[in-house]
């Protein structure tokens, strides 16, 4: 069995992820969100393979106590997919810095905290793959995409910069 902690599971992509690895036999997941109410569709899968956590990525408390309740249940982390994020479109003039602090609290940030919790148990067990969600507009931009996309760059450069810290370690990212 190979164990799934994935972030941002409510909607989107995370919500599709989940639902395709819940659907596997051969996997148990741990799905986090902020408000496990809305993990509701999970339930039509085997609950024995299933953990949901109450995860805000920005709230460090949180993601320390979500890991460890995932690591309790099920022992180890073998697959982590970052996909919590959101975006604000704003030109750069106008942007509410509130907004723009808030959107790099969740995509960088919360990446990071979530990374950092998890890293343990994987070097502890010398294997374990690490997914960034990133976007294409870490490449580049549009306009009112100069925030959206600076989150994505940073997620590329920690992104690089994990992969060459832990390429000797057993597992990939």
């Amino acid at each position: 069995m190979k164990t799934w902690f994935i972030t941002g599971t409510s909607s989107g992509f995370g919500k599709e992820l989940a639902t395709i690895v819940a659907r596997q036999s051969d996997t148990q997941l741990i799905a986090a969100a902020r408000h496990t109410d809305d993990l509701a569709y999970l339930d039509v899968f085997d609950a024995t393979r299933i953990e949901k956590v109450s995860i805000d990525v920005t709230n460090e408390s949180q993601i320390k106590t979500g890991v460890a309740q995932a690591i309790q249940r099920f022992g180890t982390i073998d697959a982590l997919v970052n996909n919590a994020g959101l975006g604000y479109f704003s030109t750069i003039e106008e942007s509410d810095m509130a907004k723009v602090r808030y959107m790099f609290e969740v995509n960088v940030m919360g990446l990071a905290n979530v990374t950092r919790a998890v890293l343990p148990t994987m070097r502890a067990h010398h294997a374990g793959v690490i997914i960034n969600l990133s976007s294409a507009l870490a490449l580049t931009t549009l306009p009112t995409m100069v925030s959206y996309s600076a989150t994505k760059y940073a997620v590329e450069g920690y992104s690089d910069t994990l992969r060459q810290e832990v390429k000797d370690l057993g597992f990939k990212l």
